[in-house]
């Protein structure tokens, strides 16, 4: 009876220790071989890694990198650090608001913004603000036949598809830029 009991426990303890081995080997980071695997003009991004480094390792340089960026802009050897972010869904508000948000006592926005992957979604919108300097620097866009049309806020409408270009500057903590382009209107 003690054999069997014994048996039970090695063949479980090797099917653990076989899932372990099959987690590690499924989860290693498998770096860009090549930048010309795209063909598309996207900017490519090339990781060197060390021999043995793992997913763990590339992700601590990576929140070391981060953490230190006030540091490296203070020191001046942070020339440029710009984040572009592209957001894509329906639009299912838009128009003038007198919103005051708490925790940004300074900021007065006119215009809102927001979207939902698709119209039908029970998940809340996520919602864009725009105060007057950041209307300035707004474009709406659409384009026909190859080529870029401009147009206003104004013609924005619940139900259109867009997709918003974010541009935020780390050194200068501002976003630099909007750029919402409609791709289709229901």
């Amino acid at each position: 009876m003690q054999q069997k009991i014994l048996t039970i426990i090695f063949i479980l303890l090797l099917l653990v220790i076989g899932g372990e081995v099959f987690y590690f080997f499924s989860n290693t980071y498998k770096p860009v071989l090549s930048p010309q695997a795209n063909s598309t003009n996207q900017p490519q991004v090339t990781i060197f890694q060390q021999p043995n480094a793992t997913a763990a390792d590339v992700d601590k340089q990576v929140l070391i990198t981060f953490a230190n960026i006030k540091e490296f802009i203070k020191k001046g050897v942070l020339n440029s650090s710009v984040i572009k972010n592209v957001y894509q869904g329906y639009i299912t508000k838009v128009g003038q608001t007198n919103a005051q948000l708490a925790n940004t006592p300074d900021y007065y926005p006119k215009f809102q913004l927001s979207l939902k992957k698709q119209m039908n979604d029970t998940d809340e919108p996520f919602g864009f603000l725009f105060d007057d300097r950041e209307m300035q620097s707004l474009k709406v866009e659409k384009t026909v036949d190859g080529k870029t049309q401009m147009l206003n806020f104004q013609d924005l409408k619940v139900g259109d598809l867009v997709t918003v270009k974010e541009t935020f500057d780390l050194i200068t903590e501002n976003t630099s830029g909007y750029v919402i382009t409609l791709l289709q209107t229901p």
